[in-house]
């Protein structure tokens, strides 16, 4: 079997990379990059740097770009700061069981 995986970075200079983020994994443009990749040349479904490049949209007014941006951007810290609690907890969960388990840890109730 042969399986190979292709990426493409998108930089994003002048609209919140967030914004870029949710327009290409809505339901509509996956539907539509997928339709784009089955229709490929090569030999597996694919899409090229263009495919992307070539997509157009309407670009909200910049006020709601703006208040977008600030409201993602807080979101997504969020998101990253309740990762990192989640990391840590896990690994005292993973200290704390088997010492639990084992009798080493005693709870007061």
């Amino acid at each position: 079997m042969i399986v190979s995986t292709g990426f493409c970075v998108i930089t994003c200079d002048k609209i919140n990379p967030h914004f870029i983020y949710i327009l290409l994994t809505t339901d509509e443009m996956t539907e539509y990059l997928h339709s784009i990749a089955e229709g490929s040349t090569s030999t597996y479904p694919s899409l090229k740097p263009s495919d992307i490049e070539g997509l157009e949209f309407q670009l909200p007014p910049q006020e709601k770009l703006d208040a977008f941006s600030e409201y993602a951007d807080n979101a997504w810290s969020k998101i990253e700061y309740n990762h990192t609690q989640i990391v840590t907890l896990e690994k005292l969960r993973d200290t704390l069981l088997p010492k639990l388990m084992g009798g080493e840890v005693r709870l007061k109730i």
